[in-house]
């Protein structure tokens, strides 16, 4: 996950996921994501997380 947030980082480009189980939210969070929306799919809770480019400096 570190080498692509670097790739996305070094591209300017935003990221964008969804996952279907809450204990991930945790993990992507520590990596800049934030979450967006949260909606059932199929009966199943899912989130929809965004993590914009990072500058480093």
């Amino acid at each position: 996950m570190n080498e692509y947030c670097l790739r996305l980082d070094a591209r300017g480009e935003a990221g964008y996921l969804e996952t279907d189980k809450r204990e991930n939210v945790r993990f992507y969070e520590r990596h800049g994501y934030a979450v967006v929306a949260q909606a059932d799919v199929i009966g199943v809770p899912n989130w929809f997380m965004i993590r914009q480019p990072q500058r480093s400096g």
